[in-house]
């Protein structure tokens, strides 16, 4: 397995978190379930689930996420001790049967993950976090999921 896509170390003190989520492996990023997967057989989608997300450092974040809301990617809960950098609220936009979806939507959220755990690295502040949906558009940590491929892509959807 290449360097960037071997398992980061899992969060201490949080066993209780719930096993990793191996094929949602990117980039030494990966995505480990608090609330139990969804079963590949399952006949129906899962629309919201708990889990956290964990950076090649071993820094990491919960993620509370939905198939069905407004909102691409909020903060809920502000960075804490060490490797903590907060809890946030995410849409996950493909139907969640089973881990394959799983590692699918942690695709979509990952650029917005990555970008904030940069600026809590830099010692930035994220912002306060969300406490209803009425100020939910004033509290956005990063770009929402079309910015980030745009500026990955270019404007034709190429490469750029």
């Amino acid at each position: 397995m290449p360097e960037n896509n071997k398992l980061p170390p899992y969060p201490e003190g949080h066993e209780y978190y719930g096993p990793f989520v191996v094929k949602t492996l990117t980039d030494g990023w990966c995505y480990g379930a608090i609330t139990e997967n969804p079963c590949d057989y399952c006949p129906e989608c899962c629309p919201t689930g708990d889990g956290f997300a964990v950076a090649p450092d071993g820094s990491y974040a919960g993620l509370v996420w939905w198939t069905d809301c407004p909102w691409e990617f909020e903060l809920i809960e502000r960075p804490g001790p060490e490797k903590f950098f907060g809890v946030f609220e995410v849409r996950f936009p493909f139907p969640v049967k089973g881990e394959a979806d799983l590692a699918k939507n942690f695709q979509t959220v990952l650029p917005q993950l990555q970008f904030a755990y940069e600026r809590w690295k830099a010692g930035e502040d994220l912002g306060p976090p969300i406490e209803s949906d009425d100020d939910a558009s004033d509290h956005r940590v990063g770009p929402d999921a079309e910015q980030v491929a745009l500026q990955r892509t270019g404007p034709g959807g190429g490469s750029s």
